[in-house]
C-alpha cells in the first residue's frame, strides 16, 4: 500500500512548510493526484488519518484530492485532448506516438492553516501555497 508512504511524505512536507510559516494548526491539504499516478482514494484517505491521528498540528484538518484526467498530445495529428480509455493512444485518430502532458501529478497544491498570532488580528485562516 503505497498509499502509507504518500501520506508520510505528504505530512512531512507539511509540517516543515507550516511550521516554518508560523501556522498553529493545519486546516486543510489540497492534494493534485494524476489518473496515472496509480492512488487508491480510499487507501489514501485511510492512510491520511492514520499518519495525522494524535497529532496536534494536524488535528480536525482534511485532505481535499483534485483527480486530474490524463491529456495527451498527439505528435500524428497534433490534436490535444483525451486518450482511448484505458491507454495513451490519441483519441481522435488512435496513435500511439503521443505526450501525456496531464494525468501524472502527485503533488501538494497548497495548504490551509490557522495562525495563533494573525497579522489582521483576528485569528483567520491562511494559505500556504506549495511549489
Amino acid at each position: 500500500m503505497h498509499e502509507l508512504s504518500i501520506a508520510s511524505e505528504v505530512l512531512g512536507a507539511v509540517q516543515r512548510a507550516v511550521l516554518g510559516a508560523g501556522a498553529s494548526r493545519v486546516v486543510r491539504i489540497h492534494l493534485k493526484v494524476g489518473e496515472l499516478a496509480s492512488v487508491d482514494p480510499d487507501a489514501l484517505a485511510f492512510a491520511y488519518e492514520a499518519v495525522t491521528a494524535g497529532l496536534p498540528l494536524f488535528d480536525g484538518s482534511c485532505l481535499q484530492v483534485a483527480w486530474i484526467p490524463v491529456r495527451v498530445r498527439c505528435s500524428e495529428c497534433g490534436v490535444e485532448g483525451c486518450p482511448v480509455p484505458g491507454s495513451v493512444a490519441c483519441g481522435a485518430c488512435g496513435s500511439f506516438l503521443t505526450e501525456v502532458f496531464e494525468g501524472e501529478e502527485l503533488e501538494i497544491g497548497s495548504v490551509e492553516v490557522e495562525r495563533d498570532e494573525d497579522p489582521r488580528g483576528d485569528g483567520a485562516e491562511g494559505s500556504i501555497p506549495q511549489r
